[in-house]
């Protein structure tokens, strides 16, 4: 069962676009129940099966942005911190910065000004809580959507062609997320490659913040690209493209989300040690394509070295950059005395259920799409996607892609580790 307040506002957006909620959800369902078919009929029949294969991949991304423009227009702004996001672009722009002073970063007005659809104002005394690395702001500034005004603090901020920019770069992560399917998996199991399809773009937050101004949209970049590097090496194929690809992932994402690059990081040096320990060597491992790829390394490295000498630390946070006054004024701070009292064990499970409602949901600023419960029907089928790593362990699913195993399993220990991290840490910091 769905929240009731999520199918009255879908209903209420499809109305707008002239269009029955029933009819579109039908026309989905059909859909898919014709690809499902149709993937059965060609893993018997040869002729036509490349083609069909591509088709569903060519289905999957076009049904995903075209989510993400629905929410762009009907949904603008309600992206989790977008106007930070923004007020990052506008701080680039007008300090010219290459490094930002992440303590110079003010908040512009989240609302256009009274006067004007597209101005916008900083607000005083305010900081930027977005301490991202620089990375993503860089490219998307340069649509050159922020205008100066007469008045210093005042910007005249085109805020779709920034939205425009980053649902571009959204698409290149998009389309080699479903390339490492269609690259990977084998061809001769059409339904297969309609599962990955399917399991790689039904996130709700995957599409609702495609076309929304968030560095998130660029780290599934890196990401990606970091993966497709993996898979290479997982496949013995050591040249200069393989740690090319790697390189650029991690230096990329070091300089786009620390999330990200952790994520990034710790996948390559899962497959690094476990291949050194197979193989009982390290000149298979780092060769001299890796050498040659170490310089890609060089310009993320400088950018920590600057971010550590000056803020002591490689990802500063709202607390380091303002006062203790501001910091404790702020939505990021509650009184000891006034926060929630759990032990660990209620604590879990509450993070465990917040995170597979926002997992199988929609959190914004403006509207939440949440289920009413993690059991329900649609939900479940989501969150039973963090157990499909366990069919690698089938001899069946690993032999037919045993090149993707130590890849794929490198992820999820990554994402396990991040996760469990994050858990302990927000025990500690938050109750």
């Amino acid at each position: 069962m769905l929240d009731k307040k999520y199918e009255e506002c879908i209903i209420i957006e499809l109305k707008e676009f002239g269009m029955s909620a029933s009819v579109v959800a039908y026309l989905i369902i059909g859909i898919f129940i014709i690809l499902a078919v149709l993937s059965v009929f060609f893993s018997k029949k040869e002729k036509g099966r490349k083609v069909f294969v591509l088709v569903v991949y060519a289905i999957f991304f076009i049904y995903t942005i075209a989510q993400s423009m629905f929410y762009h227009n009907t949904q603008a702004g309600s992206s989790p911190d977008e106007s930070a996001h923004i007020s990052y672009v506008a701080y680039l722009h007008n300090s010219k910065q290459v490094i930002p002073k992440y303590e110079d970063m003010k908040l512009l007005t989240p609302n256009p000004l009274k006067w004007s659809v597209d101005l916008y104002e900083y607000r005083e005394p305010t900081c930027n809580y977005v301490c991202h690395p620089p990375l993503y702001y860089w490219i998307i500034n340069q649509v050159d959507a922020v205008k100066d005004t007469e008045e210093a603090s005042v910007f005249q901020i085109n805020k779709d062609a920034l939205r425009y920019a980053s649902l571009a770069i959204f698409s290149v992560g998009l389309m080699l997320l479903l390339y490492i399917g269609y690259s990977r998996i084998d061809k001769s199991k059409p339904w297969l490659h309609l599962f990955y399809a399917a399991a790689a773009t039904c996130i709700p937050m995957l599409s609702f913040e495609g076309c929304a101004v968030t560095n998130d949209n660029l780290a599934l970049v890196c990401a990606c690209v970091t993966i497709i590097g993996l898979i290479r090496f997982c496949e013995s194929k050591r040249d200069f493209l393989t740690y090319f690809l790697i390189a650029l992932g991690i230096s990329s994402s070091l300089m786009t989300k620390m999330t990200t690059a952790i994520l990034c990081v710790f996948m390559a040096l899962i497959v690094l040690f476990y291949t050194m320990i197979r193989e009982k060597s390290i000149k298979g491992s780092l060769n001299k394509a890796f050498v040659c790829s170490i310089p890609i390394y060089a310009i993320a490295l400088i950018y920590l070295g600057i971010i550590y000498s000056h803020y002591k630390t490689i990802q500063p946070s709202l607390e380091m950059i303002c006062s203790r006054e501001y910091f404790e004024s702020t939505m990021y701070y509650t009184e000891p005395s006034q926060r929630m009292q759990m032990n660990f064990g209620e604590y879990m499970y509450f993070y465990i259920v917040q995170f597979l409602l926002s997992w199988t949901g929609i959190v914004g600023t403006v509207v939440n799409y949440l289920k009413l419960s993690i059991f329900t029907k649609t939900g479940v089928v989501m969150e039973l996607l963090w157990f499909t790593p366990i069919l690698l362990c089938i001899p069946f699913f690993r032999k037919k892609n045993c090149p993707l195993v130590l890849a794929v399993l490198a992820v999820v220990c990554a994402v396990s580790g991040i996760l469990s991290v994050n858990t302990v840490k927000a025990d500690k910091d938050v109750f």
